[in-house]
């Protein structure tokens, strides 16, 4: 790659990517009790639940058209409406937190666990885009 074609590249890349408004249903999902598990488990064995949670509340909002945008510790933030919109994103949106409830009550028979789940939606207009320092967007 020459000089200039690395630069033109990398001007590229800082760029911020275009943000649009879309009307957006976001899902906001934090498993509760692994504090307590924390205390009396292996940091091991709470990561391998913690993981465990993820791989059956993740297809769940697959299945409804959402996108997880990102993990937060042992929280869930998913979108219905971005990158691509859907008539009945909210709908979808409370659709999925059903049936990761009942998710979480078949890991706790499973395992023999107490964890919870609370789940926060909300729907209205956002600016989707990337947002963050150049080139980290």
């Amino acid at each position: 790659m020459t000089r200039p074609q690395f630069a033109r590249d990398t001007d590229a890349a800082r760029r911020t990517p275009e943000a649009e408004r879309r009307f957006v249903t976001i899902l906001f999902a934090d498993l509760s009790g692994f504090t307590a598990l924390t205390e009396t488990h292996d940091p091991e064995a709470v990561r391998e639940l913690i993981n465990a949670c993820f791989d059956l509340l993740v297809p769940i909002i697959e299945e409804h058209q959402g996108v997880v945008d990102q993990f937060v510790g042992d929280a869930i933030v998913a979108l219905f409406g971005a990158p691509a919109a859907h008539e009945d994103d909210p709908l979808q949106a409370c659709r999925a937190a059903l049936e990761m409830f009942d998710a979480i009550e078949q890991i706790n028979a499973a395992r023999n666990t107490n964890l919870g789940l609370h789940i926060g939606i909300n729907s209205g207009m956002a600016l989707a885009g990337g947002v963050g320092s150049r080139g980290r967007q």
